[in-house]
């Protein structure tokens, strides 16, 4: 079997591989995949470097998700900082053309305390 994935930049194949040697990996497959976010323990997790560290984010719950053929599939989502549940944060998450600024590079909202792109 080889799997194809295709997003709004083109297609990918993985190699080749038997199913009947390597059954998991079609089953992850099938299952579908998002290389930004693991599950460890029962939680969702997302890391991300920040002032050369790396710090795990844990989410809570998905707030909103644009369902979409062509944009950016934004996905809103309630976390908190590892260890600081009492924290609350809101993670956006979406493509980004790579010919196009990001919204962190447009400033900082009216009451946020800044976005960043990780």
């Amino acid at each position: 079997v080889r799997v194809w994935g295709f997003d709004r930049l083109g297609g990918l194949a993985s190699k080749r591989f038997d199913i009947n040697e390597d059954g998991s990996l079609f089953v992850f497959t099938a299952l579908g995949f998002d290389p930004t976010t693991r599950t460890q323990n029962g939680e969702r997790l997302i890391g991300i470097n920040r002032n050369g560290s790396t710090e795990r984010l844990i989410t809570d719950e998905v707030m909103q998700r644009a369902r979409c053929v062509a944009g950016r599939a934004t996905t809103c989502w309630k976390a908190h900082r590892e260890g600081l549940p009492q924290m609350p944060l809101v993670i956006k998450d979406s493509w980004q053309y790579p010919e196009r600024n990001g919204e962190g590079e447009l400033g900082v909202g009216k009451g946020s305390r800044g976005k960043r792109k990780h």
